[in-house]
């Protein structure tokens, strides 16, 4: 887990990264508008991808892991 959690945390800062970049292009640059635009989509979709495969992932893990007396009777 604990190289899947450093790439999982290192794309999840590149992705703020990049909209807190394309903020400011998208509200002072009209020319590049609609490009900041898109990124900051692209990058919304990849950070709600990115926590729905870090949630799905521990589901799973814990799914597979778990013992029968772990259950609660």
């Amino acid at each position: 887990w604990k190289f899947r959690r450093k790439l999982i945390f290192g794309s999840f800062r590149l992705g703020v990264f990049v909209i807190l970049v394309m903020l400011p292009i998208a509200i002072f640059m009209p020319e590049l508008q609609q490009l900041a635009i898109e990124a900051i989509q692209a990058m919304v979709g990849m950070l709600s991808i990115i926590v729905s495969a870090y949630v799905g992932g521990a589901v799973v893990d814990d799914r597979l892991n778990r013992k029968k007396e772990d259950l609660e009777p």
